[in-house]
């Protein structure tokens, strides 16, 4: 028994799936003969057994791996040693594969909840092959337009990446809505986004482990630099999650909306960094520097250290107390000193550090010593002292 071919750019799932169809065995029965699975459930993206399936597609392993599979796009921002590694791994008998690949199918499942098709490639492809199949290029995360007819692509109803056994015969899919979230960003960026998502399929790509500096490099080119020639990462991450949106990006790779977020591009130009980013978040990172005109940012940078107190809002609430402790006063016809309604206030060591930064402050304590609740008014000794000396005065006269 035979599995049929993969045609130009077909999944390795879309394979099975065929094969199904061709034999008319079910696709557990299948996987079960083919791989010994004993629950007959494989991933429609990267399966574990590919020599067993490349045996009954009369291919090569490897070369079916690398055209075939998700394989090259989650492993494309890897070290070259680290893809060595993985590229070993998944060319193992199932039997002795230990499960890693979870994880890296998961940086294309979380983005790519759906089955998705061009119906024009459906058409192309039934004139040439006389049957449809499922396009690799379709399920990156990201790409929601076909990269050779340039149309929308569209939704198989009710066939989840959950259930990859239900795909059935393509052709008799006939249920579908358009892909295009209704929400995306300009349709340039997702130009570049799609390109440097579909670039990683290439023969020619290259793998690398100074992505950081490929990053900085295109940073500071397309004006994010500090005065001081360190790239302005927090604009950059900011101008990137307004130019996608926050939700794209949450719906696209899955990524948490809050710190972790708004973080991700700034670590991705540093330096050096010990953290692993998913291929989304390079390739959104890619397509947005690639996106982005070269003139200087609007950089809204604050130096680190300590940075000066608001006082015009401060200024403003101690005047107002100020005010309402000098109506207190009044009405109990107490008296009170200028250092102690200021340090009721918290604000007795600032404004007699700088009084120029407390204006109102000021005006309101030049009215208060004019009054009749000041213990000690304009140009005339504290009362404390005026009426010690009166009890003196009349403790000396005394009969």
């Amino acid at each position: 028994m035979f599995l049929p071919q993969p045609y130009p750019d077909e999944l390795i799932g879309s394979v099975l799936a065929r094969g199904s169809v061709h034999t008319g065995l079910p696709p557990k029965v299948l996987n079960r003969l083919i791989l010994g699975i004993p629950n007959g459930q494989v991933s429609f993206f990267l399966p574990s057994g590919i020599p067993a399936i490349a045996r009954m597609t009369r291919m090569d392993s490897e070369e079916l791996a690398i055209r075939h599979t998700v394989f090259p796009y989650v492993t494309a921002f890897m070290p070259p040693r680290q893809v060595l590694a993985m590229r070993s791994k998944i060319l193992m008998p199932p039997s002795d594969e230990p499960g890693c690949l979870a994880s890296l199918i998961k940086s294309v499942t979380q983005g790519t909840r759906v089955f998705r098709l061009c119906d024009m490639c459906i058409l192309d492809d039934i004139s040439r092959f006389g049957e449809g199949y499922w396009h690799r290029s379709h399920f990156l995360p990201g790409v929601y337009y076909c990269s050779v007819h340039g149309s929308p692509l569209r939704d198989a109803i009710g066939i989840t990446t959950a259930r990859p056994g239900a795909v059935g015969r393509l052709v008799d899919i006939a249920s579908q809505q358009t892909s295009v979230p209704s929400s995306l960003p300009a349709r340039t960026l997702l130009g570049e986004l799609e390109r440097h998502s579909l670039a990683t399929l290439a023969d020619e790509w290259k793998h690398r482990g100074d992505w950081h500096e490929i990053y900085r490099d295109n940073a500071l080119a397309k004006g994010y630099h500090l005065s001081g020639g360190a790239v302005a990462a927090a604009q950059l991450a900011r101008d990137l999650l307004t130019a996608f949106g926050v939700p794209f990006i949450a719906i696209l790779g899955g990524l948490r909306v809050g710190r972790s977020t708004a973080d991700w591009p700034r670590l991705m130009v540093q330096p050096s960094t010990s953290v692993a980013f998913s291929p989304v978040k390079h390739s959104l990172l890619s397509g947005f520097l690639a996106y982005c005109g070269e003139e200087k940012k609007l950089l809204s940078y604050q130096p680190p250290g300590p940075k000066p107190a608001d006082t015009t809002s401060r200024d403003e609430t101690c005047a107002r107390g100020l005010r309402a402790a000098w109506r207190v006063a009044a009405l109990c016809e107490d008296r009170l000193t200028v250092q102690a309604m200021l340090e009721a206030q918290g604000t007795w060591a600032a404004f007699r550090h700088n009084r120029t930064l407390f204006p109102k402050t000021e005006r309101m304590l030049q009215e208060f010593k004019d009054s009749e609740q000041a213990e000690r008014q304009r140009g005339r000794r504290p009362r404390t002292y005026a009426r010690k000396n009166e009890a003196n005065r009349s403790t000396k006269h005394a009969p």
